[in-house]
């Protein structure tokens, strides 16, 4: 990993009540639930791109805002991405 890659996902905050680390715009999920340095970038309307290392995965969401104005919530996005990593080698 790179130097700039390790330092911009590094967490510099705290979200304790989603347990996540905020770095250089990029959320980092806990270890113990997604392994070593899992971390993902959320955009406007559910635009999101999350890398598992543990896992080899990378999950990527697009949103149509057209068809959905509200956007896709986060946290719907996570527990998407949890079904897919319990599915995952």
């Amino acid at each position: 990993m790179s130097m700039w890659i390790r330092e911009s996902t590094s967490a510099y905050s705290w979200a304790k009540r989603i347990r996540q680390g905020y770095g250089y715009m990029w959320w980092t999920l806990p270890e113990d639930t997604w392994g070593p340095n899992a971390f993902y970038a959320s955009g406007y309307g559910g635009q999101i791109i999350a890398i598992v290392p543990s896992k080899r995965l990378v999950v990527v969401q697009t949103v149509d805002l057209n068809q959905n104005p509200n956007g896709v919530r986060t946290s719907a996005f996570i527990d998407l991405l949890k079904e897919i990593a319990l599915a995952s080698p």
